[in-house]
């Protein structure tokens, strides 16, 4: 019985080793532009719609500010 557990343990031990070598060499492809991957509608969707609300909400700053200044006048 204890020798069954100790060559599970050196089988498993080798095969750990030996997984963990691996062709470090060889330099990763970069990742495509997140507008090519499915991850458009988090990454840039959400960037676009916050930029669409703040024009909005520069423009009413804007009008605000005219109307205010045409009161005190």
């Amino acid at each position: 019985m204890l020798t069954n557990i100790l060559r599970v343990g050196a089988a498993s031990f080798a095969l750990l080793s030996l997984t963990a070598c691996g062709s470090a060499d060889e330099p990763r492809p970069p990742p495509p532009p997140v507008e090519e991957t499915v991850f458009k509608d988090v990454a840039v969707t959400p960037v676009e719609k916050a930029k669409d609300v703040q024009n909005v909400v520069d423009e009413q700053k804007r009008a605000a500010d005219q109307a205010l200044q045409q009161q005190e006048q």
